[in-house]
């Protein structure tokens, strides 16, 4: 007998013990089981999904500001616009935080001057790469060329399911595959 879960009920509800008779097979073996249960209604939370009603909604086009606010905090949103053209749209918390942190790492290797034993000044940052750069290729050449394999496994998947005829069925309403 294996327990699934476990389901925890106030200790004021009421105890109801059930005796049931167990028979062994062909008459064999008798004895009882007590079950002890808690008199509570317990309401699991159940999200309804319906998959073909998923599949049958229409694409969200992003190019719509209002499809994008859907998603996104009004008060980080930042929205530019000259007349009728777009100019930027972009969440302005982000894009400085990312433009602090770009700006600092480039000052700071164009700011790493060292000299070395004859007096000569050089990018001591340049040094600290090519040390990164042979470490990356040592330990992530696998990496690279796992992903080769995965992407050329993915392109013939793809062609054998056109081949085959096999594709979507929203996609097949205005498309004709090639025989």
């Amino acid at each position: 007998m294996s327990v699934i879960g476990t389901i925890r009920t106030p200790r004021s509800a009421p105890r109801l013990d059930r005796r049931y008779k167990v028979e062994g097979p062909s008459g064999i073996g008798t004895g009882s089981l007590i079950v002890s249960t808690m008199a509570t209604h317990v309401h699991l939370p159940v999200i309804p999904v319906n998959p073909q009603e998923k599949h049958a909604q229409a694409i969200v086009d992003y190019a719509v500001e209002a499809n994008v606010l859907q998603h996104v905090r009004m008060n980080r949103w930042l929205a530019l616009d000259i007349g009728s053209f777009r100019v930027a749209r972009f969440n302005w918390v982000v894009f400085t935080f990312a433009s602090a942190v770009l700006w600092a790492f480039v000052i700071g290797v164009m700011a790493s001057e060292q000299k070395d034993a004859e007096g000569a000044k050089f990018n001591g940052a340049l040094k600290v790469f090519a040390i990164w750069q042979k470490w990356i290729t040592q330990n992530f050449t696998w990496l690279y060329i796992g992903t080769q394999v995965c992407v050329v496994f993915l392109a013939l998947c793809a062609r054998q399911h056109r081949l085959c005829g096999v594709h979507h069925p929203d996609l097949a309403k205005n498309a004709t595959l090639p025989k």
